[in-house]
């Protein structure tokens, strides 16, 4: 049995190397082979374009701002559920790990309903564009409010571990929550908290959804529509009224015609109605 047990840990060794290693190292392998031989010329070219080190740069402050926001988050609930008598703590514990099991796209989506410059519902109630969550705050907010769990998840399992007796005996030599909290609860769980920062930060680099649909200067429907049409207004209030009236129709006629192009039957060629003869009136001699 003990031979038949080894054979099958070697055997998925093995499938897993072949699974994961194998596609890894055709992919890099593939990137230094050329005709003429092999070259790191690809490398080159990448990490010396401009696009690719500012989205870089880009990717690791969001990263690092995430971390930050939320292990800010994520110390404070995890006490509070862990160390305090709040009513309900069992109910929150359960319910701060709802954002663990959600796509963070789907938190995009609904700030993206809540706070769009132009048609969001948080701006509308404020009757103005108070809130834009079309920026690098708007990414940094969702993320973190999506990724605070892995931090979360570790403090709290720390802080079940650690002896409440140490916190209790500082707390009657006369020594404050904060105090308490900054020399014996946070050293304590340091280990915990650089674990799931950790975690954080390689989710937020890896996550595309979320920048996808909130930093994507390619959005039709952004922030910058406001912008787009107040500017159209200007112009055409600047112009003449047959200059105005002109786009009006010319937009009128691009739309028929994008939608006869998207029509199935765009590819039957137009019949043309032959127009009747025009009887002209005989007067009676």
């Amino acid at each position: 049995m003990t031979r038949f047990a080894r054979l099958g840990g070697y055997g998925a060794v093995w499938l897993l190397a072949i699974l994961t290693i194998a596609p890894i190292g055709l992919v890099l392998l593939r990137s230094v082979l050329t005709p003429s031989g092999v070259t790191l010329e690809h490398y080159r070219a990448a990490f010396t374009e401009p696009a690719n080190i500012q989205a870089g740069i880009n990717t690791v402050i969001v990263s690092v701002a995430t971390v930050i926001f939320a292990t800010l988050v994520a110390i404070p609930l995890a006490w509070l559920v862990s160390r305090t008598d709040i009513p309900g703590a069992r109910r929150f514990r359960v319910l701060l790990l709802v954002p663990y099991v959600v796509p963070p796209y789907i938190g995009a989506i609904a700030w993206i309903n809540l706070a769009n410059p132009t048609v969001g519902w948080l701006n509308r109630a404020a009757g103005a564009a108070v809130f834009d969550i079309y920026s690098m705050t708007g990414v940094i907010w969702v993320t973190g409010l999506f990724f605070y769990t892995y931090v979360y998840v570790a403090c709290l399992a720390a802080l079940e571990r650690v002896d409440p007796s140490l916190e209790d005996a500082a707390r009657v030599s006369g020594a404050g929550p904060l105090m308490v909290l900054r020399t014996i609860t946070l050293p304590l769980i340091r280990p915990a908290i650089l674990a799931g920062a950790f975690l954080v930060f390689a989710a937020s680099a890896a996550a595309f959804g979320v920048p996808a649909l909130i930093a994507s200067p390619a959005r039709p429907l952004g922030a910058r529509s406001a912008t787009m049409a107040k500017a159209a207004t200007k112009k055409n209030a600047s112009a003449t009224p047959r200059t105005r009236r002109r786009p009006m129709r010319t937009a009128r006629f691009g739309a028929i015609a994008w939608a006869a192009m998207a029509s199935p039957l765009s590819s039957a060629p137009p019949t043309s109605r032959a127009r009747r003869p025009r009887r002209s009136a005989s007067r009676p001699a």
